[in-house]
């Protein structure tokens, strides 16, 4: 799976990653740990990235976000940058 290959990646070149399967898994790690950056997918069993990203910055979250995401619509863009996103990728 791709965050699996992303994470691997990102070990191998020295970071340190932590994976959330789920929503509940993303806010429990954002409510513990400090982040250099999140890398959201918008898909997920029980929530979707915008919704993640929209609590971690009310909440005062301040690293950068970037969605990684299939959705390609211009909508879905507007939508995941106006939850906070930095930016937005599409796969």
């Amino acid at each position: 799976d791709l965050s699996t290959i992303m994470a691997e990646y990102l070990v191998a070149i020295g970071h340190s990653v932590e994976l959330a399967y789920n929503g509940a898994e993303a806010d429990e790690r954002l409510s513990s740990f400090d982040f250099d950056l999140l890398i959201l997918d918008w898909e997920l069993p029980d929530t979707v990235g915008p919704d993640i990203c929209r609590r971690y910055r009310e909440s005062g979250g301040t690293a950068g976000v970037m969605m990684l995401t299939g959705r390609k619509s211009t909508d879905d863009m507007v939508e995941g940058l106006d939850s906070g996103a930095d930016d937005y990728l599409t796969k």
